[in-house]
């Protein structure tokens, strides 16, 4: 959350309940130095990581980034600050009680 989520090559994932917050764990971009492959975007391969997430929480995204999520139903937010506020932010945008 404290990067740019252009710049972010691993991810937190957390389970958003109504009164707790569970760590799931963290997806990286990838294990290896392997270059992506011809004709795939680094966007693309984290839209794929994040494709079974409601939301993303990063401290900037871009409008392209930010399109590129919302067309795979996942929500962009962005915050400048504490974890735990963010993910606040993250359960009231997603309306989880």
């Amino acid at each position: 959350m404290d990067l740019h989520f252009g710049h972010a090559d691993q991810f937190l994932i957390f389970d958003l309940g109504a009164k707790n917050v569970d760590y799931v764990g963290w997806r990286r971009l990838s294990d290896s130095d392997d270059p992506v492959p011809e004709g795939v975007e680094d966007l693309d391969l984290v839209v794929d990581l994040l494709s079974d997430c409601q939301a993303v929480l990063s401290m900037r995204a871009g409008s392209h980034a930010r399109d590129r999520l919302r067309n795979r139903g996942i929500s962009c937010l962005e915050h400048d600050g504490l974890v735990a506020l963010g993910l606040a932010l993250v359960r009231e945008t997603l309306g989880i009680a």
